[in-house]
Order: C-alpha cells, then structure tokens, then sequence
C-alpha cells in the first residue's frame, strides 16, 4: 500500500499531513495487523510493514504472499473473508449443509454420509494459472474415511480437487485430484480436532496442478503434490465440499500467477 507525504512549512515548523489514498474499506481486517482488507496488500497474511521491494517494479501484493515475489504482476482475484451484506448473493448452497456464522466463518456441519454438495461462488470468474489459498479448523472429524477440501473448475461430473483426508487409526494425507487421474501424500500430515490448517492449490494448468498443507500452531508445512493430468473441460465452478468433517473455513484468496 503506498502512501502520499505532504509537507507544510510554516515560519519555523514543519507539519506533515499522511494521507491515505486507499478508499476501498471493507470494515474486516482478516489477518489483525491494523490494515483494513481493502487497503492490505496481503489481507490474509499478518505484514504491517505492507513491504513490497522485491520486484524491480513493484506489483500489488506485498512480499509476505506473493506467489512470485520476484516476478512483477501478480494481484489478487479473489478475495472472500465471508462477511459484508451481500455474502449470502455471493455463494449458493442448494442442500442448506452450509452456514455463514456471525463471527463471519463458513461452518459446515455434517449430516448425509455421502458426499455433501459443493458450497459454490456465484460465479467464480478464475481461470489458469492462479494460486488459491483457504484457512480452515477442523470442529470434529470421525474415525472413518471423511475429507473436506475446495474443488475449482468444477462441473456435475468432476473437476479438480485438493482435499484434507482422514482414514480410520489417525492415518491422513493429502489429496489433489483431478477427473482423468489423482496423487496423494503421507508426510506426516496429522488431522486433529481444535486444530487450523492453511492448504494451498497452485492451478498450474489445464493439465498441472499441486497442493500443500500447513499447521501452524507446529510449523508443519508438506511439499507439493504435484499431479498431471489429461485436458478437461472446465466446468467454471469453485467451492467447497466436505464428507463428515465438521469445519470452519475463515477465508479463501486467490493470486494471478
């Protein structure tokens, strides 16, 4: 975020006036680091300083989350924080498993042990290459197969997915997964209750994508799984889907590559 430095001389004193030119407030600061999300070059990840001196021309995300922080260019397409007066116009959920709650967290509470329809942004507007980032906490989760994860390109038959997965005796990985093929990872990767995750979803191509997942409360970051993958057509959806993971899911952001 760059500001504009006006500096008045009167007789001995200097006064400097800081003016702000941002003027897209939204009234969330979703990372708490006093910068309203309209203005923050990275609204999701805590950077004060808005530091953005990497690129030889700065783009307009800061360097704490610019997918390349070398590269000029970059910007955000994305951005849902699930809050603000039109949220419930913004995303669909025909199956009512889905609710915004007041502290602005889309919670999904499990109660169909198929797979529960997705949570969809109406309409998403994102094509390739672009990297999606979500926050979610895991309310509960049973000792079974369960998975929640978000699907981007998504039509009535499949699209691409990148999944947190559960199996019974504590046994979890991570998931990316497309219509014509899949890759999962066991890295050590542990799905606790009480507990948040960051996944991210580098949307590489039409036929290349991967995931990683991080804990932060321990450090605990995977590498990408990487997958390739026959063409598909794109179905244009985004969203999510849960099967019996109960869960909060704070945000979700997207970054052009």
């Amino acid at each position: 975020m760059k500001r504009t430095l006006f500096l008045l001389l009167l007789g001995s004193c200097q006064l400097v006036f800081e003016l702000d030119p941002c003027q897209t407030s939204t009234g969330n600061d979703e990372d708490g680091d006093g910068i309203d999300d309209g203005c923050d070059n990275c609204p999701t990840v805590e950077n004060p300083s808005q530091e953005n001196t990497l690129e030889a021309e700065p783009d307009a995300l800061g360097d704490a989350c610019d997918p390349d922080p070398l590269a000029p260019g970059n910007q955000i397409v994305l951005l849902e924080t699930f809050s603000g007066p039109s949220v419930d116009v913004r995303w669909s959920d025909a199956a009512g498993r889905w609710r915004i709650n007041a502290n602005g967290k889309l919670v999904h509470e499990s109660t169909n042990p198929d797979l529960d329809p997705v949570f969809d942004l109406v309409p998403p507007g994102l094509a390739p290459p672009y990297r999606l980032v979500y926050d979610v906490e895991i309310i509960s989760l049973p000792d079974q197969y369960s998975e929640l994860g978000v699907v981007v390109d998504a039509d009535d038959s499949g699209g691409l997915r990148c999944s947190l997965v559960r199996y019974p005796g504590d046994f979890a990985m991570l998931l990316v997964e497309a219509t014509d093929g899949r890759d999962d990872s066991l890295p050590g990767l542990e799905l606790v209750n009480d507990e948040k995750y960051t996944v991210t979803l580098d949307y590489v191509s039409t036929t290349e994508a991967s995931c990683s997942v991080a804990r932060p409360s321990t450090g605990f970051t995977t590498q990408d799984n990487m997958l390739a993958f026959q063409p598909f057509t794109p179905g244009g959806r985004l969203g999510f889907k849960s099967h019996l993971i109960d869960a909060r899911i704070s945000y979700v952001i997207a970054y052009s590559r």
